[in-house]
Order: C-alpha cells, then structure tokens, then sequence
C-alpha cells in the first residue's frame, strides 16, 4: 500500500495559484481539449487574453461544445480566436495530416499533449499495427512531439532575432500530462531489447496494467527526447488523480467510484498543475524537468535505474509563516521546515512523501550555503538524526583556494564585506565601493599553489568592464566563509595535476572538514552523442550552424575556423569596441579565418552595421546560441576564443582543441593562466584587458590596451594558432591533457575521492 498512501498524501496537498498576466500574441494548441482536464487548461488559457487556442480533438461536435464552453467563461466584450482542429492519436496518418496543418501557422508557443486513453477489456489494433493504448498514449504524442518542434524552434528564433539584447523570457514548451501510476507499472516486456514490439504481443497484455505501462513508456521517451532539443521546454507533469470524464469511457467499479468521489481532484483542480507549466517554466533545467533532462542522457543506466531517482522541489516557507521561526536564524528562514520534513521523512506536504527513508547525505551547492547550519539547529530543536553535509563547487581546487583559502596560499576573498563597508564611510558610491572591495589589489606579485607568478590586479583583468551588482559582490563574501560549515567539500579538482592546491585548501579546511576533488564531470555519452559525425537530428537553428561550418570546411578544409565564445554571463558592456576589434581583425586576417561567434550573454550587443559587415563578407555567423558540444567535435574548428568558464574550459580539453583565452574574472583567469603557461595548449591576450593601463604582467611585457596594441596582439595570436608547428604542439599537449584527466577520473585520485564519499556516507 505504500503508493497509494503517498498518492493520497500527494493528491490532498496544496495546488498552485495561477499567475495573473497576458498570453497576448501567444498560439497555442491543447490535445484532448473537449473535455475535463483539457477543457479547464483551455479555461486557464483562455482567460490570460490567449490570441489563438487551438483544440485538437477526435470528436469536431465534441470540440465545437468545449468552445462554447470557453466562450461563455470569458469576461464580457473579452473575444479570443479558438479553433478547433481534428486529430485522431490512433492514427498515424491523422497525426501527421496534424502537423502540415500546425507547420502553416505563423508561430507556436506552446502545446498542452493531453489527449490520452485509459482502456480496459480486450486488446485493440490501430490501423497502424500498434495495441490502441501504446499508441494514443505514447506513441503519437511522441510522433507529433517531432512534427512540432520544429514549428516551436522556428518562433524561438523569431523572438530571439526581435529581442536581441536578451532571449525571449516565454520560452516554447510541450507540457504532457503525466501519472504517477508509471511508479507501479508492470515492467515485463519494457526490459527487452524491443520494449515496443513487446507493447504490441497479444501473450503479455493485460487490460489491468496496460495503461500504467503506456505512462511509464511515455516517461522514458521523453527523457530520451530532452537532450535532443535544449532549447525546447519539454516536460512530463502530473495533475494528480482526477475525478474526470476520463474514467466514464470504461467506468471503474462502485468502490473506484467512492474512492474518486472522497480523494480525487475536480477537473480544473488537476488542470492547476500543466496550466501553471504552461505559463511559468523558462527551461527544461526547471526543477523536475532538469532531472529528467539528465537521466534521459544516462542511456547505459536500465530504466529501472533511472526510475529510482526522484526529483523534489523544495521551497521556502512564505514570509511570516509559522514555519519561517522554526530556526531562529536570519539568514536561514524558510529552509527550516523544508528539510525538518525531508530528514523526518514524513511527507508533511513541505517536500512531499516521495523520500520514505531519512537521507544519509545532502550534498548543497553555494546558493545553498546555509543548509548545514539549518540541519544543526534542527538537531538541537528537535532531536531529529543528524544529517551529514557537503559542501558542492563545481570549479577546480585551485579556484578553491583563491575563494575560500588562508591568505597565505592566496585566498582573497576573505573581508570583502568589511572593505565594502570602509569605502562606504569614505562616502564611495555603493556599487564602486562593492567593487572595489572585491577587486582587492595592492600590485603584489603572487605565486599561488599550481600557477605561475601573477601580479594581483592580473586575476581580475575584466573586472571593469561591466558594473556587477553590489548583491552579488556581497553573495561572493559570504560564500567564501560558508564552506566551512559543512562537513565536507566537493571540488570538480583534479589531484594528480593540482598536488599544491589539493594540500593547501585542505590545510585551509583543517582535519575536520575533508576535501573531496573528485574532477570534471562530463558523461562521455553524452559527448558521443553530440559529435556531428554521428548526430543526425538538429533544429532548425542548430542546422544552420552546422551547415555554416560544413560550408567552411569544404571552402577552406579542415582547421580552419574560429569559435568565439563568452559564455551566458559575460560580455565588455563598457568597452563596446573590444568586440569591434575582435570582429575587424578576424574579418581582416588573411588568409581568411572564418569564424562562430555565439552572443549567449543576456547583455551582449553587436551594432548593426557590423552584423551586416560580417554577414556581407560570408566569413562569420553570429548567433546567440549555439550547441557546443558539437561544435567543438567539429572538424572545421581549430581554436576555441574562450572566456576559459569551467564548463567551457573541460569541454575544450574533451574536444582536444587549442585555446584563445580571453578571461574576466574569478576561476576563469585562473584557467587561462594553467593552460597557457603550465600546460601550452594556446596563448592569452592580454591587451583587451581593462583597467590594468601601464601595468606589468608576472609572464613579461605591459598592458597597454590601446587600439593599436589590441588589435597587433590578436594578429600575432591568430598567426600563431595558425603555424603549423606551434598548433601541432599545441594539439598535442591539450591530448595529453584530456588523457590524464580521463585517467584520473576513471582509475586515479578523482575517482578514489568519488569512492570515499560512498563508503564514508552511504556504505
């Protein structure tokens, strides 16, 4: 019984209060729609000023009636477009007629795939070959999943080419309803080597259980589907057990019927849940769904693996709730009861009852740094076991140690908010005296564990180039001291090849706190799985990238582009003719040097005159996004121009591909130093710096940050990726690179410092 405890649990929590707004210019399609959860989603939709609700539907009178329905909701004099399209999911050929029909409509938003089938009695083939509910319930809406994406891409691109200086905040979602039944399905046949073929074998069908396993094969699917398409919303939510036309096509029995009655959610009740899926999610990395993104990209873990993973949402107590004093800590109100309710492990409607079982470790990233503090209090407050916590930072142990480290190996983060507080006195204005407190430089040289001597000001040579907010700064501050109370951290570090800084941050730590590098953590699937050479399906936006650097390749061969990236977060805001010079430089080299150049940043901006002047020349594309993995497994790139971000830097090493290093701030300079000095896989560019005019660099030479100096550096750096020799070298020093992190990862110290955890905190 223990579902349908949880089940019941589950159904009689809380639902969310839709948010107020507009859909105004909005499209969007709702399957199922002439009836129950479908009709109340429309409801929903209808009255946000939605400018085209389409109703897919089997039954056209049925789909007429449900717009009638809606129309008579709506506030007087308020008129929206609601059609009614047919569609048949038992029908191949009706879904596809569907979406030629969808692919004429100007743009799409925004599908709710709803239409679903609960069956009984005696197996049933489509016309198509396939048992009616595999099919209706899995099959088609996966098929017309396909058929769209491409129609949601192409409004994505439209909104990101009118919105340049930052991506369109509605994102195009598909929402499926889902069910948690797919937790007790019957899993014969699904572990074959052919689960659908097996769907459609008379021997092991049984009406009771089918529909449970149509649930849990559409769960999987869409796991499969989401590293597909990461600029797409596509997640699976459950709307609870409603009471719903749904069970009259195969009325349940008498007691079913009670039971629906006293537990189960009205119609519009279960509607909550998608509608609110439907207006609010920005991305596939929203909760739930980024959990599902990930272990649809475990593809070597069984089904039942990736089923025994659960994802919670865990939000803080409202403001001036009982809860909000269950720990009396300002810094740490509304965690309290969330995690009293995950450590007790009753399903008090704060985190669910989804963990039946205390956890043994909580692992916390720094936006979450008070949670051992939390989990301490709660001990001495209500005597609840005590819970284990690490402290996780995804950057290598030698950023660690700069953030976090004794000042005698370098740490320099340490007393950022008394300096803030200092410059404040001294009547600086908020935001500079913030920056000035981070940027902290005296013009010491330093030596930091694993990097070669550096002056101060060199470890943030961007850091003026855009204002950073004065919260943010202080967040910084207090990160910094919150890794001491966990009971341990978590670095992405590599040990072999960061011998100083693994000592020195666990000298910093002391004996109490152990440090565990256990390196990057990149699935090689999942790289596979992304090199063009073997990936066959790519959006419309993502096809025209590659087509782009098909197109070089061929013109100029092999090694013979660049790709520039920043990253999501950076970008020289107040030095616009930085990018200026980057783009006329490469425009001018010669021979030509064709170049990527993805503007992912939310404030990144290229005038227009130069997008047309690279555009005209047919040497450059410029895109705000672009799919990284494969582009750096291309066999047109020759060198990354990188801000040298952690995510960046590994995926570089991984592609084996030389580097341009471009850094701002923080562990990203750190990087470009490893690499460039230690390692030699590329060079750096120091004159773009800013703010560092007529200062020494610790490798030799004076920043001058003149046009004239800017523009000469970057000539000498492209000549030099471009000399056979040195780019030969290069290529092999990032190879051996890549080997020994990949050694160290799957038989040396990063994967020792993996095991520990296990057997220290969950053997």
């Amino acid at each position: 019984m223990p579902y349908l405890t949880r089940m019941i649990s589950r159904n009689l929590q809380s639902l969310p209060v839709l948010p107020e707004g507009t859909l105004q210019g909005k499209v969007m399609i709702i399957t199922g729609a002439n009836s129950g959860i479908g009709l109340e989603i429309a409801r929903h939709l209808a009255a946000r000023h939605i400018s085209k609700l389409i109703l897919a539907v089997r039954n056209e009178q049925s789909g007429l009636d449900a717009k009638a329905v809606i129309i008579a909701g709506l506030p007087k004099g308020h008129t929206i477009d609601v059609q009614i399209w047919r569609i048949d999911m038992a029908s191949f050929a009706s879904v596809r007629d569907f979406g030629e029909r969808c692919a004429t409509l100007d743009r799409l938003d925004a599908v709710a795939m709803n239409a679903g089938m609960l069956g009984g009695g005696e197996m049933m083939m489509t016309v198509d070959g396939h048992e009616i509910l595999t099919q209706v319930n899995a099959l088609s809406p996966m098929l017309l999943t396909l058929l769209l994406i491409p129609i949601l891409d192409r409004t994505l691109q439209a909104d990101l080419s009118a919105h340049k200086s930052h991506p369109n905040p509605f994102t195009p979602r598909i929402i499926f309803t889902g069910s948690d039944v797919s937790e007790v399905a019957v899993t014969t046949g699904l572990d074959s080597k052919h689960p659908l073929r097996a769907l459609d074998d008379k021997a092991i069908y049984k009406a009771a259980t089918r529909y449970y396993q149509t649930r849990l094969v559409s769960q999987a699917m869409i796991r499969q589907m989401l590293p597909l398409f990461p600029r797409i919303v596509i997640t699976n939510v459950n709307p609870g057990l409603v009471n719903s036309p749904f069970f009259t096509r195969t009325p349940p029995p008498a007691a079913m019927k009670l039971f629906l009655k006293l537990v189960g959610r009205s119609p519009e009740a279960g509607a909550r849940n998608i509608s609110m899926a439907m207006l609010t999610l920005t991305s596939s990395t929203d909760g739930y769904p980024r959990m599902m993104e990930e272990m649809g990209r475990q593809r070597h873990l069984p089904l039942e693996a990736r089923n025994r993973l659960h994802c919670i949402e865990v939000k803080p107590s409202p403001e001036g709730s009982e809860d909000e004093d269950a720990v009396p800590n300002e810094n740490i109100k509304g965690l309290a009861a969330p995690l009293l309710d995950l450590i007790r492990a009753e399903g008090e409607s704060k985190v669910g009852d989804d963990v039946r079982s205390t956890p043994s470790l909580i692992i916390y990233d720094v936006f979450c740094n008070s949670v051992p503090l939390t989990v301490r209090q709660l001990v001495a407050k209500y005597d609840v076991p005590y819970v284990p916590s690490l402290h996780f930072c995804a950057v290598w142990t030698m950023h660690l140690v700069r953030i976090s480290g004794k000042t005698e190996f370098g740490g320099n983060y340490v007393g950022i908010q008394e300096r803030y507080e200092k410059f404040k006195e001294e009547g600086i204005e908020d935001n500079l005296a913030a920056m000035k407190a981070w940027n902290n430089s005296t013009g010491e040289l330093t030596k930091l564990p694993d990097l070669p001597p550096m002056y101060d000001y060199e470890y943030q040579p961007q850091l003026w180039v855009h204002m950073l907010p004065t919260s943010m700064i202080l967040q910084i501050s207090r990160f910094s001291q919150a890794i001491y109370d966990g009971d341990g951290v978590i670095s992405f570090g590599v040990p072999e090849m960061e011998g100083q800084a693994t000592e020195a941050m666990q000298d910093s730590l002391g004996e109490r706190i152990p440090l565990f590098p256990v390196g990057p953590q990149l699935g090689i699937d999942v790289w596979n799985d992304n090199n063009p050479k073997s990936r066959t399906t790519y959006s419309s936006e993502e096809r025209e990238i590659m087509d782009f650097l098909d197109k070089a390749e061929t013109k100029y061969g092999k090694q013979c582009a660049v790709y520039i990236s920043w990253g999501s977060a950076f970008w020289p805001t107040l030095r616009p003719e930085l990018v200026e010079y980057l783009i006329v430089s490469l425009l001018e080299a010669e021979p030509p040097l064709p170049f990527l150049f993805a503007t992912a940043a939310r404030n990144a901006s290229i005038p227009e005159a130069l997008r047309e002047k690279v555009n005209a020349s047919g040497k450059g594309l410029i895109c705000p996004w672009v799919p990284q993995l494969s582009v750096l497994q291309h066999d047109a790139i020759r060198f990354f121009l990188s801000h040298c971000g952690g995510g960046s830097t590994f995926e570089t090493i991984t592609a084996e591909i030389p580097i341009v290093a471009w850094p701002y701030i923080g562990d990203q300079t750190l990087w470009a130093a490893q690499l460039t000095t230690k390692y030699n896989v590329g060079v750096q560019l120091h004159q773009v710096a800013t703010g560092l005019k007529g200062k020494r660099l610790g490798s030799g030479g004076i920043v001058h940050e003149t046009e004239e100096a800017i523009k000469s550096e970057m000539s000498q750096a492209w000549s030099i990726m471009r000399d056979e020799k040195r780019y030969a070298e290069f290529k092999k020093n990032v190879k051996a690179l890549r080997h020994d992190i990949d050694e160290s990862c799957a038989n040396g110290m990063a994967k020792a410092a993996r095991d520990a955890i296990v057997k220290r905190y969950l053997s």
